[in-house]
């Protein structure tokens, strides 16, 4: 280091005297002049002290100051280009600090690869590595920015909470924009372009808090309007569960305020969690959509109004009359995308997780194109069971993301 010493800024290669708390040695040049004291020798007698180096005025402090600040400005820019490049190299990869890296991004905007690395090392070593996080690093534009995206909202969380307690754990908006892009781009390249259908199964238990569900119905209309934004021609429905199941919204086409409305009047359920039951119901209802949308798609338009009766017919028999009101009218084209989002915290005994991944096996067997997508919502989010459930639907997109926490907290609660 004392040879790059000669070429670089101190900052980024040393600790500061303030970053260490260590105390500056006394400069003999600007020490205050002391009195002189008696020094005796072994004999006792009296020998005399050297003396000291003249003051410096204050005129001189602030002469060498300016000179030294000068210095300190110019010698970047005279002596960069001589330093080696291997030399460099060495001393950027020894850079760990999030103000160095900046720093050094300013001042060597062409060893862009290298502080790249260091980025990326810095976001591992502080928030782990999650897989969808290399897909988020590529969304922000680079290692960099979604270091700074994570760490401020880590930030942001650990402000609201409360004093003792530890803080949510909550995607950034490139985790968030890679989320919804698997979402709304699982549909195989094949089936792109058709109808889709979304289901949305949200989690009403007494396990799930207020504002966890909250958490749930606000991730339900963002998810909602990105679906609207890339398939206009799609569908969604909405149901709650806990021990039996509520239909919220029967599957229809996407009309972004109306979603928006219901969902904010949603009321939580309370209960046990029947996430089983919530798969099986929300498979026949996407059956009932797909039968229902073909049949349309071969009629004249005289006899619409008979389609739409026919789709009633179907909620009746299955027991779902009056959960959503006038049905929907329905969809101009065959559903060929179907899509399962479950929004939950997965705390289920085996028996239950056993039963969830059996009916989302034959869920699977018996209709083709479905795709299964878990968000994690509250203390204590089984992950493992929630990619157990995922991993049963097969998909474009490999199963571990499939799944995101929104608003957790890592904690054994049994």
């Amino acid at each position: 280091m004392s040879i790059l010493s000669q070429f670089l800024p101190a900052r980024l290669f040393t600790r500061t005297q303030k970053d260490t708390g260590a105390k500056a040695p006394l400069d003999p040049a600007i020490a205050s002049p002391t009195k002189k004291r008696k020094l005796v020798d072994e004999a006792g007698v009296e020998v005399q002290e050297p003396s000291l180096p003249e003051p410096v005025t204050p005129d001189q402090k602030m002469e060498r100051s300016s000179r030294s600040k000068k210095a300190r400005r110019v010698m970047p820019e005279l002596r960069l280009a001589d330093l080696p490049e291997d030399l460099l190299r060495v001393a950027l990869g020894n850079l760990s600090c999030p103000a160095d890296l900046t720093a050094a991004g300013t001042v060597w905007p062409a060893q862009e690869q290298i502080l790249e690395k260091k980025w990326h090392e810095l976001y591992v070593e502080e928030h782990g590595l999650a897989p969808l996080t290399t897909a988020a690093a590529k969304a922000a534009g680079s290692w960099r920015e979604l270091y700074k995206s994570k760490t401020l909202k880590l930030r942001e969380a650990r402000a609201a909470a409360a004093p003792g307690e530890l803080p949510w754990d909550e995607p950034c908006q490139y985790e968030l924009q890679v989320a919804l892009s698997n979402l709304v781009g699982c549909a195989p390249a094949a089936m792109r372009g058709h109808g889709m259908c979304v289901m949305f199964l949200l989690d009403g238990s007494g396990s799930v808090t207020e504002d966890d569900f909250r958490t749930m119905t606000g991730f339900v209309s963002t998810a909602v309007a990105a679906i609207a934004a890339t398939h206009p021609h799609a569908q969604a429905g909405v149901l709650q569960f806990s021990n039996d199941v509520r239909v919220e919204l029967t599957p229809r086409l996407l009309d972004v305020p109306a979603f928006d409305a219901h969902l904010s009047a949603m009321t939580r359920m309370n209960g046990g969690t029947n996430i089983a039951l919530a798969i099986q119901r929300a498979g026949q209802l996407l059956k009932a959509a797909d039968a229902a949308a073909a049949e349309a798609s071969a009629l004249q338009p005289s006899d619409i109004f008979a389609a739409e009766h026919a789709v009633s017919g179907l909620e009746v028999e299955m027991g779902l009359e009056g959960s959503t009101g006038v049905p929907p009218p329905p969809p101009p084209m065959p559903v060929t995308s179907r899509v399962m989002i479950l929004i939950t915290d997965g705390r289920v005994d085996a028996y239950q997780a056993r039963e969830a991944v059996a009916i989302t096996e034959r869920l699977a067997d018996e209709q083709a194109g479905v795709s299964m997508h878990a968000f994690g919502v509250g203390r204590g989010v089984d992950k493992t069971e929630l990619l157990h459930i995922v991993s049963a639907c097969s998909g474009p997109v490999d199963p571990e993301m499939r799944y995101l926490g929104l608003r957790t907290i890592d904690e054994t609660l049994w």
